[in-house]
């Protein structure tokens, strides 16, 4: 193999990559299966269609213009009470192995950092693995917090028996609703309640208010969120009040992990609020799916918290999301400080997946 000049590189914007080498370079070193496979529809539907603008970003390629390096930053709008913020989510990096330790990383972010400014960024974040994190806290990253994980298991001895033997993950296809569900969970592309179901939201985001910085609940980004990510089937799971009004409702999908097979809460909305409604939704999930556990996150004040204990949803030892930011200018500028834990608000929604 011919080794490649290490010394000739340049920098190009992201818009400017071809989008078959892009999924090319990713597909080298992250993941290409499952809810994350590397479809030009996933691409797309990840920085073209995303509701708050295609991504910014920028890309290295060598003498013969072959890419070597990604540095995308995915558009967010985080909102709080005092105001919104304009963010990024730090995304989908990648160096060519042929060309690492050369600097193009860091490179990358620091010209993308002066684009996102130049943009009126405000705020970057992301969930790096630990592979990236070391790089990241060298630019200037700070760890928040490793957000907690919260899990109740419906299956104790799968589960046991998939932790003591350590059954390798499946790599089949994921069952449909209809395989895992008693009847209660609809997939998202049959559910013929939305307008229902956005009345249900606008109440319970109205009532709950924000408690750190949070994605705001519209109808654009929920369709786009759930409806039109081209990888996963979400499903809907409802419960109804007096006279057949909608009163709570999760979102949530499926997941494979040590052969075992789960259940991901990604959003939780209960229209007045009420503790004992959400967890009577909690508990009715649990009857209803045939599934080995589920697990969800929410803020460290977020209301729906007090909800996840009573319905038997405990923190996972040793396990969570490792949280970073970086702040794009003056740190006063933003309504709330983003690296103190509690100025969070987020679920698995707007963690997983990205």
């Amino acid at each position: 193999m011919k080794t490649p000049d290490r010394r000739a590189w340049n920098i190009i914007t992201l818009s400017d990559a071809r989008l078959d080498d892009i999924l090319q370079l990713l597909a080298t070193s992250l993941s290409d299966s499952g809810a994350t496979r590397k479809t030009p529809a996933f691409w797309s539907w990840k920085h073209q269609y995303n509701p708050f603008g295609p991504s910014l970003g920028l890309a290295a390629v060598d003498g013969n213009d072959k890419l070597v390096g990604l540095r995308p930053f995915m558009r967010w709008r985080l909102s709080e009470s005092k105001g919104e913020v304009l963010a990024v989510r730090a995304v989908d990096t990648v160096t060519d192995q042929h060309w690492r330790g050369r600097g193009i990383f860091s490179r990358l972010t620091i010209e993308g950092m002066k684009q996102l400014k130049s943009d009126g960024i405000q705020l970057i974040f992301n969930t790096p693995n630990a592979n990236s994190r070391p790089g990241n806290l060298k630019l200037g990253w700070r760890v928040v917090e490793r957000m907690p994980i919260y899990m109740t298991v419906l299956q104790p001895l799968r589960m046991v028996t998939a932790l003591l033997a350590r059954w390798p993950k499946e790599e089949c296809s994921l069952p449909g609703w209809e395989a895992v569900s008693r009847g209660g969970v609809i997939s998202w592309h049959s559910f013929t309640e939305f307008d229902e179901f956005l009345n249900l939201v606008g109440v319970s985001e109205t009532i709950r208010g924000y408690h750190g910085y949070r994605t705001s609940r519209t109808a654009e980004y929920l369709a786009w969120r759930y409806r039109e990510q081209p990888n996963i089937d979400y499903g809907v799971f409802c419960v109804d009040g007096a006279n057949n009004r909608l009163e709570a409702a999760a979102v949530l999908r499926l997941e494979r992990r040590l052969g075992l097979l789960g259940g991901l809460i990604t959003d939780l909305f209960v229209r007045d609020g009420s503790k004992a409604v959400g967890v009577r939704l909690l508990k009715a999930l649990r009857r209803d799916l045939r599934v080995d556990y589920l697990i969800a996150h929410v803020g460290l004040r977020a209301p729906e918290r007090a909800m996840l204990r009573r319905a038997w949803f405990l923190p996972m030892p040793l396990k969570g999301i490792v949280l970073m930011a970086r702040e794009v200018g003056a740190i006063d500028t933003l309504p709330l400080d983003p690296f103190l834990p509690e100025h969070w608000d987020l679920t698995l929604g707007e963690l997983e997946l990205f």
